[in-house]
């Protein structure tokens, strides 16, 4: 009996917590979008301009070339949330969901043609590229709460996370503005923006991280990990908005355009019209595969 009034008044052990994790997170993606950042990124700004002839006074429409390249997107910035959900002592299930975000830009001075005559131009050209996304995945390893005998520890508990993404809302933007700076047309401003979007979008990735406890309920975890697409995505839904004016007696042929199937197309800087001598145009896809790397802040309940 005494025996029995003992193992009854001994505590139960309490469950290490941990068991639910909520982390949000920050950190930076690097897809290799080769199309865009070697293609789109770096074709020029061609056109048919009606000219003014300074001997005879005639009008000539003469083809006309102004580059302004941009050098690619930089890493661009991911943020989100993520639940996870350990189904054993080593297992866990991930959710989540986040969005990225990625911008360049340039400027260039030279001459641009308007209103039959070239004028000095000072341009300037940006692009942004976003994507939502949605995720769920596994993880295994230690977890928050375990001891030394549980394999846990005070030092960090690293982990192996296989997640499967879906892209959604995937935005690209490019926007040329060029300010005259002579002639009649001196302070004069255009501006071009092209908008084009896609969704739909499986991807898988593998990463590696860790997690340093700040307490039983709290910890810090840094991950690195590689994405991998399981296609590439057409952009489409295509529009243009312009300022430029039918006086301004252009042609304008951007460096994206809307094809005849909705699907965006943009200008081969490597490929040249043998009759036409201008840059042919090609479907624009991206592949979103790259390395990315997150910091997270982690509350265990």
């Amino acid at each position: 009996m005494a025996g029995l009034a003992a193992l009854a008044a001994r505590p139960a052990r309490a469950e290490p917590p941990g068991a639910w994790g909520f982390s949000p997170y920050l950190g930076a993606h690097a897809p290799r979008l080769r199309l865009l950042q070697e293609g789109e990124m770096r074709a020029p700004f061609e056109g048919d301009a009606t000219l003014v002839d300074q001997a005879s006074g005639a009008n000539v429409v003469e083809p006309f070339r102004f580059d302004i390249p941009l050098d690619g997107l930089p890493p661009g910035r991911t943020v989100g949330v993520r639940f996870q959900w350990w189904v054993a002592p080593r297992h866990a299930l991930l959710l989540g969901a986040g969005t990225w975000a990625a911008s360049a830009a340039t400027a260039a001075d030279g001459t641009f043609p308007l209103q039959g005559h070239f004028e000095a131009v000072r341009a300037t050209r940006k692009a942004d590229l976003s994507y939502n996304e949605f995720f769920f995945g596994w993880r295994y390893g230690g977890r928050q709460g375990e001891g030394p005998e549980d394999g846990g520890g005070r030092g960090p508990r690293w982990h192996l996370d296989l997640t499967f993404r879906e892209l959604f809302d995937v935005s690209y933007r490019e926007e040329f503005v060029f300010l005259f700076l002579s002639g009649p047309p001196k302070s004069f401003r255009r501006a071009i923006v092209t908008d084009a979007r896609a969704t739909g979008l499986l991807l898988g990735q593998v990463a590696v991280g860790a997690d340093w406890p700040l307490g039983r309920r709290f910890a810090l975890g840094l991950d690195a990990g590689y994405t991998v697409a399981a296609s590439e995505i057409s952009l489409g839904e295509g529009s243009v908005r312009t300022d430029f004016q039918a006086t301004d007696n252009l042609s304008l042929q951007l460096p994206l355009i809307r094809g005849e199937d909705g699907r965006m197309l943009y200008k081969d800087p490597q490929v040249e019209d043998p009759e036409t001598h201008k840059l042919v145009y090609r479907p624009l896809k991206l592949g979103f595969d790259g390395w990315k790397a997150t910091v997270r802040a982690v509350i265990y309940y």
